[in-house]
């Protein structure tokens, strides 16, 4: 009687226990369902794996999105976040190129550079946000997280810096460079550590300043066109002469000399030259100091000594970018 009522105590037991090992076992089960694959622990990593408070993993994501913006949010995790990044990125760069191609002036230039600066920002905080709160091991220990932080921020510099020449060489296709100015043959007007902005035009007038390469020279200089094609040009006395009237010279620029101290120089003084279809005559400001088409020594083929043939003329400045302060348009 006695081991018969234990038998049926027992059974009773077991009905009632069974149905929470049931329920713990696909619980279990479950967990492990959803839990994002890890890599294997590092040693001696003191924290655990899936913490979402380890070091270095919103730098390791920021620094993809340095590489390019949306890589960080990838390897934090979150890739449709990086799709929208990387397409508006994409979006950005061709908004740039063709900006700077069809519109090059300060304004654009400036706006579009404190743009893109302030879209970095955004994105590289949103990287280190989706970093920090990411539940991957993302390489298991701190070190490695800044090891690798720091190899993607080389090579974004290493990217960008390739995108940057690539930018610069569909410019130039376009028409527009940037150049600095290192001399002070066009003082006052451009000073050395000037950076200037000059694109390709159609027609070019007096008192434009261009960029060109002088007859038998590679190098690029930046001075200011004086005469025309098809005009007579000699500076007698300090006086510029178009064709025999004399012509004032811009504002704010000194009158122009003879340079004729260490002989006869082109288009000075009893040496007047006349210009052909497609020639220029070229004066830097700083009159006195200038080397320019008074003093050029070589001559382009098919044209005399002194003048700048019009293939040569690679365009016209129309601003001054930088520094800020010596901002400024060239109408």
């Amino acid at each position: 009687m006695r081991f018969s009522t234990r038998v049926r105590r027992a059974h009773k037991l077991s009905i009632d226990v069974a149905p929470q090992f049931v329920i713990l076992g696909a619980n279990e089960r479950r967990s492990n369902m959803t839990e994002e694959p890890l890599l294997s622990p590092t040693p001696g990593e003191s924290a655990p794996a899936t913490s979402r408070s380890a070091p270095g993993k919103g730098f390791l994501a920021a620094s993809g999105s340095v590489v390019f913006p949306g890589i960080g949010q990838w390897i934090a995790g979150y890739p449709r976040r990086g799709v929208i990044w990387f397409g508006l990125m994409a979006a950005g760069l061709v908004t740039l190129g063709v900006s700077l191609a069809f519109v090059p002036t300060i304004v654009v230039a400036w706006v579009l550079t404190v743009v893109c600066t302030a879209f970095f920002a955004i994105v590289a905080a949103d990287a280190f946000a989706c970093g920090r709160d990411s539940a991957r091991r993302l390489l298991g220990s701190s070190a490695a997280r800044h090891v690798a932080g720091v190899g993607l921020l080389v090579l974004a510099a290493g990217t960008w810096f390739g995108i940057a020449k690539i930018g610069s060489a569909a410019l130039r296709a376009a028409g527009v460079r940037y150049r600095p100015i290192t001399t002070i043959a066009m003082r006052p007007t451009l000073l050395p550590g000037d950076l200037v902005i000059a694109r390709r035009v159609p027609n070019l007038r007096r008192w434009d300043i261009v960029i060109f390469r002088p007859p038998g020279r590679t190098d690029i200089f930046t001075q200011r066109i004086a005469g025309l094609p098809g005009e007579k040009v000699e500076i007698v006395g300090g006086q510029l002469r178009i064709n025999d009237t004399p012509v004032p010279p811009p504002p704010g620029v000194d009158a122009y000399t003879s340079h004729t101290e260490f002989g006869p120089q082109t288009g000075c003084e009893g040496h007047p030259i006349r210009l052909g279809p497609g020639e220029y005559f070229l004066l830097g400001d700083n009159s006195a100091v200038a080397y320019d088409s008074r003093s050029f020594p070589d001559a382009a083929p098919g044209h005399p000594v002194g003048v700048v043939p019009r293939e040569s003329i690679l365009g016209r400045v129309i601003a001054i970018d930088w520094p800020p302060r010596r901002m400024h348009e060239f109408k």
